[in-house]
């Protein structure tokens, strides 16, 4: 299906990426490894999203193919004054570097955090930091608007 979806709407399989909670994981394990599995072999990128907010993360990473470990905003919040949270974070960017991984951090709110982050070396973020969410149409406006300009 999602590969009949990629022709028809002329995608690529590596543009495409799928965000997994660590919640969803726990139902039907070997089913969504089959899934998860088959994704891969097309080249849709994969992400482990909420990471460190449920059950057994790390046996997921070593389970699933993803691509990406999207850190869980609860660990952003003060990652600016709270050596824990900051030991945190670092900790899961040396084990998704030693896994060849890459981390996405979420819930970026302000540009200490930013700072702070991109000190630690995470180079891929979102939050109201970068900006609010919007519908697809109005995405799509400030997309076409950004590219007609360069």
């Amino acid at each position: 299906m999602v590969s009949g979806l990629l022709v028809e709407h002329n995608i690529a399989a590596c543009q495409l990426h799928i965000e997994v909670t660590e919640s969803s994981l726990i139902q039907r394990h070997d089913d969504v490894r089959k899934q998860l599995n088959s994704l891969k072999e097309l080249g849709v990128r994969l992400a482990l999203d909420d990471f460190g907010t449920g059950y057994a993360s790390l046996s997921y990473l070593q389970d699933y193919p993803f691509d990406f470990i999207k850190i869980d905003k609860s660990f952003i919040s003060k990652i600016d004054t709270d050596r824990t949270q900051h030991a945190i974070v670092k900790a899961i960017l040396d084990l998704a570097d030693a896994l060849n991984m890459h981390v996405v951090a979420e819930g970026i709110e302000t540009e200490q955090q930013r700072d702070v982050l991109l000190d630690m070396g995470c180079k891929n973020g979102q939050g109201y930091w970068f900006g609010k969410p919007v519908p697809a149409d109005v995405a799509t406006e400030m997309l076409v608007k950004q590219y007609a300009t360069e």
